[in-house]
């Protein structure tokens, strides 16, 4: 009984095979396994889409560490080679106030 359920439940055309069930044995089965079919057919979608979710907010998070650490890097990059500029010089390596107002006037170095 619990093979034709399934096979109720999963298998198209489930209904005709075993219609012999409802015609024979009592009518009133028909709703309780049309009642149950809905219900694992449901929960067997909620199930699907919540792998599909987690699959897809996993990649999403994976993404977004990707895209931070690119970040990091590029931002580590362009303060070593600020420092190592500044360095060349030691009497350039100092900053004043014009030496500051002249780097916030560069786009890149305000943007970061």
């Amino acid at each position: 009984s619990w093979l034709t359920l399934f096979e109720m439940t999963m298998a198209p055309g489930g209904f005709l095979q075993h219609r012999y069930i409802f015609d024979e044995v009592n009518p009133a089965f028909f709703f309780i396994i049309a009642g149950y079919v809905c219900f694992v057919t449901f929960a067997v979608i909620r199930v699907i889409t919540a792998l599909f979710l987690k699959a897809t907010l996993a990649a999403s998070d994976a993404e977004h560490r990707q895209e931070t650490a690119r970040t990091r890097m590029r931002r580590s990059e362009y303060a070593k080679r600020l420092c190592s500029s500044l360095e060349e010089d030691l009497q350039k390596a100092r900053i004043d106030r014009n030496g500051l107002e002249l780097l916030l006037s560069f786009k890149h170095f305000t943007d970061w």
